[in-house]
C-alpha cells in the first residue's frame, strides 16, 4: 500500500546465516515498509503512505475507510479486478505506527522496562507557558515577594461536555480493548480512574433556582447502554493546552468525586 495505490510485489527475503531470516518484519522496517503482521507479514504499508494518511486524518478529517477506498480506486479505476479488502489491517498498522511515532517524539523509546513503564502523562504535550520548576522558572522563584509571586502561579480551567456520549454496542460488550499507551497522554488511565470513581461519589441535591440545565436534568436524561455520558477536561487558561491526564469520561450527570 503506497500513496499511489495498492500493488502486488514479489519479495525475496534474506535467508542467509548473517541476516535476520526469522525476523522478516525487521527486514521490512529497514526498507520503509510497515508490516500488517509480526509473524507472517504479507501486507505492508509504506511509511510515506502512513504519514500521508496522518496529514489527511488531522487536516482533512479523512477516515480509514475513505482512504483505503481511494487507494483501491487509484489501483483499479473501473473496479474490474479483484482487490482484497485492507480496511482492518490498515487501521491496525496506522494505530501502531502513530503510537510508535508518539513514543519516539516523547523520548520514551529507551525507558527502562519499555514505554509501558514510563510515568503517566509522559507523552503529553505540555504548555510552554505553564510554570515548571527546573524547566522555565528562574532560580529562587519560590522566595519572591507576594507582589511578584503571581507570575509563577499555575492557572487552570475546568469544563465538561455532557452531550458527548459513547454508546456501548452489543458486539463490543464482551470484548476487551487494550489501548496503546493508555495513560501516557492527555486521557487518564481508565482502570485507575474508575477505581477512584468507585471509592465514593457525593451527590448534592440540585436547587430549583439553578440556571444550569445540566444540573437540574442529571437524573432525567436517558443513559442506558452508554459507556460514557460525557467528557470532562482540565486545561491551562494561558494557551488552552490540555493538561497531562486532563481528559476523563463522566459518569451519569454532574457527579463529583469526594
Amino acid at each position: 500500500m503506497h500513496v499511489n495505490g495498492m500493488h502486488r510485489v514479489k519479495v525475496q527475503w534474506c535467508e542467509c546465516d548473517r541476516g535476520d531470516g526469522d525476523n522478516r518484519w525487521r527486514q521490512a522496517i529497514r526498507m520503509g515498509w510497515y508490516p500488517g503482521s509480526w509473524k507472517r507479514p504479507k501486507t505492508f504499508a509504506t511509511f510515506e503512505c502512513l504519514k500521508f494518511f496522518r496529514r489527511l486524518n488531522v487536516i482533512a478529517r479523512c477516515n480509514v475507510r475513505d482512504f483505503v477506498t481511494l487507494l483501491e480506486r487509484m489501483s483499479d479505476p473501473l473496479n474490474i479486478a479483484f482487490i482484497a479488502d485492507r480496511y482492518k489491517v490498515f487501521g491496525w498498522m496506522y494505530r501502531q505506527f502513530a503510537y510508535l511515532k508518539r513514543v519516539m517524539r516523547a523520548g520514551l523509546g529507551h525507558t527502562e522496562g519499555g514505554p509501558s513503564k514510563a510515568p503517566w502523562g509522559a507523552a503529553a504535550t505540555r504548555c510552554w507557558a505553564c510554570p515548571r520548576p527546573g524547566v522555565n522558572l528562574p532560580d529562587g522563584w519560590s522566595e519572591e515577594d507576594e507582589n511578584c509571586s503571581w507570575k509563577y502561579r499555575l492557572f487552570l480551567g475546568l469544563d465538561a461536555n455532557f452531550r458527548l456520549e459513547n454508546r456501548a454496542r452489543v458486539k463490543s460488550v464482551k470484548k476487551v480493548y487494550e489501548g496503546l499507551g493508555e495513560g501516557l497522554g492527555c486521557i487518564a488511565h481508565s482502570d485507575h480512574y474508575f477505581s477512584h470513581i468507585n471509592k465514593g461519589i457525593v451527590e448534592e441535591e440540585a436547587k430549583p433556582c439553578t440556571p444550569f440545565a445540566a444540573i437540574t436534568q442529571k437524573d432525567t436524561r436517558l443513559d442506558d447502554n452508554l459507556r460514557a455520558t460525557g467528557i470532562g477536561g482540565c486545561s491551562c487558561t494561558r494557551h488552552q493546552c490540555v493538561r497531562p491526564l486532563g481528559w476523563v469520561d463522566l459518569v451519569k450527570g454532574e457527579r463529583s468525586v469526594a
